[in-house]
């Protein structure tokens, strides 16, 4: 899951922006460094969003004997 995350934030969302900002509106090296850092914040956002969902999922109960 987080190779998915890491594909859509970097290369879907980053790299779009910093080709957008960097060469397209004339910002050159520092439109492609905000893209880039829009890039990993989102990237940041799915991973926190990911922790939180997984947080609020009941604990799996365990099958092992504990007797045993």
């Amino acid at each position: 899951m987080s190779l998915l995350f890491a594909g859509i934030a970097y290369w879907l969302v980053g790299l779009s922006l910093s080709y957008v900002l960097g060469l397209k509106t004339g910002l050159g090296a520092v439109g492609i460094w905000i893209g880039l850092s829009i890039g990993k914040g989102v990237h940041a956002a799915l991973l926190v969003l990911r922790l939180q969902l997984l947080a609020d999922r009941p604990p799996v109960a365990s099958t092992s004997d504990a007797s045993a």
